[in-house]
């Protein structure tokens, strides 16, 4: 194969998001910038959309790759069923047990102690949730709930949604109106420009060279 020719230790040009390979154009470095400064500042809720292939899932991962050590990042399984599910699967990432007579206001009370925790301990929550223009209204709401939860001075869990573009056109429907009230940074990732993809093509070819394989 043309790696083993040119001596790559890694394919270039691979369908993965591997954070190594985030090639840094205005858009994706802003984007990336204004999640991060969501998360550090606290201010609860960012949206970032674009269309398949234009690097969302790259972002998120860069995202988790420079904050990991500051925050608990929660990956959210998308397309739950009901809010309920969402909750217990954030419950288990943070090790919290749900009995079986626990109902879904005791859950929420459960959860907003534990993330008062992390935060007095110096590791904020942080979910992401990739491909999340397939959850559900309920799911959303849900959401909303959590975004809620804070202290006088900031939120007890930042909450960043990634998804393709017709997930910002739900976010502008009425029935979400209150949800949108609550989101301080929506983002879309746009197309390279003819010289950005040239750039880009020259990144992905420069780096393999020296990337160790894992």
């Amino acid at each position: 194969m043309y790696h083993d020719f040119y001596k790559l230790q890694v394919l270039p040009f691979e369908n993965t998001p591997d954070p190594r390979f985030f090639f840094a154009s205005e858009n994706h470095r802003e984007a990336l910038a204004a999640i991060e400064y969501v998360i550090r500042m606290r201010k609860g809720f960012a949206l970032v959309t674009g269309d398949i292939g234009s690097g969302k899932t790259t972002v998120a991962r860069t995202m988790i790759q420079n904050c990991s050590d500051k925050t608990h990042i929660i990956q959210v399984l998308h397309g739950h069923d009901t809010g309920q599910s969402l909750i217990k699967q954030i419950m288990r990432h943070l090790e919290l047990a749900v009995e079986a007579d626990d109902d879904h206001a005791r859950m929420l009370e459960k959860l907003r102690q534990k993330l008062l925790d992390q935060l007095y301990q110096g590791r904020p929550v942080v979910l992401l949730v990739d491909e999340a223009q397939t959850l559900l209204d309920e799911t959303l709401e849900e959401l909303r709930l959590l975004s809620n939860f804070d202290t006088t001075a900031e939120k007890l869990v930042q909450i960043v949604l990634i998804g393709q573009p017709e997930l910002r056109d739900r976010f502008r429907s009425s029935k979400l109106a209150e949800l949108r009230q609550r989101v301080v940074l929506a983002k879309q990732l746009r197309p390279l420009s003819r010289q950005e993809v040239g750039d880009y093509i020259h990144h992905r070819l420069r780096l393999p060279v020296w990337i160790p394989t894992r």
